[in-house]
C-alpha cells in the first residue's frame, strides 16, 4: 500500500467517522426535543419510564395515544395537503382492483382530464412497471412526483389498452361544494376542514341562498 492510499483511507474514514456522529447528535437532539414537548404539553401526565427509549417510534409506542404521531417535514407538509386535499398529480381518485388501479374519477382542470381519460379506465402499468401486484399506497406513490414531472401510464379501458403520456400538476380540491335540491333545499356538504374551507363555504352559501327556503349542512 502506497504512502498516499494510506493517506485517503484515514481521511475517508475520519469523513465517515464523523458524519456518523453529526447523525447520532442530531438523532439524539431530535428525540430530546420530541421528550420535552410530551411532559410540558401532553394532555395528561406521562411517567418518565415511558420516555425512557432511544428512539421516536418507541415513545409513541409507550404512550399509547392513536391520535399522537411524529411527522418528519416531508410528513407534516403531506398531512397539511391531505387537509387542504391539495397535491401534486395527475387529477383522479383511485381504488385498487385485481388489475392494477381502478380511476374511480377524474378531476376537472387536471392533465387527465385533458388527456382524455375517463372513470372506469384501469391503470396496469406506470412507466413500464406493472401495478397488478403493488399495493394501492405504492401505484400512487408511482403515479405522484415532482410538480411539472411527466408519467407514463397504460390503462386498459374495455378491450383497448391506452397509454397516456401526462404532466403532474398541482391538483386543488374544494373542500366545500353546495347544491340546489327539489328547488328550495340548499345542501352543502364539506369534505375537509382546510385552510380556504371558510372562503369556499361562503363563496357556496352566498350562491344559494336566494335561492333556497332552507338550507343543510
Amino acid at each position: 500500500m502506497t504512502k498516499y492510499s494510506l493517506k485517503q483511507r484515514i481521511i475517508s474514514i475520519f469523513i465517515l467517522f464523523f458524519i456518523v456522529f453529526q447523525l447520532n447528535v442530531f438523532a439524539a437532539g431530535q428525540i430530546d426535543e420530541v421528550k420535552d414537548i410530551i411532559k410540558n404539553y401532553y394532555v395528561e401526565n406521562v411517567d418518565d419510564s415511558k420516555l425512557n427509549v432511544n428512539t421516536v417510534d418507541d415513545l409513541f409506542k409507550n404512550i399509547g395515544d392513536p391520535y399522537s404521531t411524529y411527522f418528519t417535514s416531508d410528513d407534516f407538509e403531506s398531512f397539511v395537503d391531505s387537509i387542504n386535499q391539495s397535491y401534486v398529480g395527475i387529477g383522479v381518485s383511485v381504488e385498487k382492483c385485481e388489475e392494477g388501479v381502478l380511476i374511480t374519477g377524474v378531476f376537472d382542470n387536471s392533465s387527465a382530464k385533458q388527456a382524455g381519460v375517463l372513470p372506469g379506465d384501469i391503470i396496469i402499468e406506470v412507466n413500464s412497471v406493472s401495478i397488478s401486484n403493488k399495493s394501492l399506497e405504492e401505484a400512487i406513490l408511482l403515479i405522484r412526483g415532482e410538480e411539472g414531472t411527466f408519467v407514463n401510464l397504460k390503462v386498459k379501458r374495455g378491450s383497448e389498452t391506452l397509454n397516456f403520456y401526462l404532466k403532474r400538476t398541482k391538483i386543488e380540491i374544494a373542500t366545500a361544494k353546495g347544491q340546489l335540491i327539489d328547488g328550495h333545499i340548499g345542501y352543502i356538504s364539506l369534505t375537509s376542514f382546510g385552510e380556504n374551507t371558510n372562503a369556499e363555504f361562503l363563496n357556496e352559501y352566498n350562491s344559494l341562498k336566494s335561492k333556497v327556503q332552507i338550507f343543510l349542512f
